[in-house]
């Protein structure tokens, strides 16, 4: 369910190390108003059990261990506006959606991506809202050594602030995750 009280503005989670996790993290650790794990780096979200790396890592599939790991999360997820998801590569010349991306729709959240280039575009050609008018997107065209710190940049108001008026995003977020969990959404052709 859509819950408009919020305790932080963003979310930033991370299990295995990668280079533009640690720059992304690095670039984030002091806004003002945030939830950022790490777990590979031993940065825990505070008063939250998690699944350990271990654990994640050991379920008889990814897709229960993506399960689990949602359910898990879903009160930290209900603590913050919106997620800054650094997904598992960065600079693939395809795109690749990871539970990352996914758990943002379940779980109601307007995301900033650390992807591939084009990420955003190829979430909007599935057909899902990316809150163009909420967020800047232009980073989503530029070369890798640019995007991150472009990303933060120009959403650098939303980030320390917040998202104003963020309860009226309530129906286009309950609408990317119908869309998500419809048979029919074109994700399911690639993932």
């Amino acid at each position: 369910t859509f819950n408009n009280d919020k305790d932080f503005i963003f979310l930033c989670l991370n299990m295995n190390r990668r280079p533009h996790r640690d720059k992304t993290v690095r670039l984030l650790e002091n806004m003002p108003s945030r939830l950022i794990s790490y777990k590979s780096m031993g940065l825990e979200i505070p008063n939250h059990k998690d699944m350990t790396h271990t654990e994640y890592n050991t379920q008889d599939s990814m897709h229960e261990a993506n399960i689990i790991n949602l359910t898990q999360l879903q009160p930290v997820y209900d603590r913050c506006q919106f997620s800054v998801v650094t997904e598992t590569r960065y600079i693939l010349p395809y795109d690749f959606i990871t539970e990352k991306t996914i758990q943002c729709f379940v779980a109601l959240h307007p995301a900033l991506y650390v992807s591939n280039k084009g990420h955003v575009q190829e979430l909007r050609n599935y057909g899902f809202d990316v809150f163009d008018d909420v967020f800047d997107h232009s980073y989503d065209t530029l070369e890798d050594d640019k995007r991150i710190e472009h990303m933060i940049e120009s959403n650098r108001p939303l980030l320390e602030k917040g998202i104003p008026n963020y309860g009226d995003l309530k129906d286009r977020l309950l609408d990317n995750k119908r869309h998500y969990l419809d048979p029919n959404c074109p994700l399911y052709e690639v993932v």
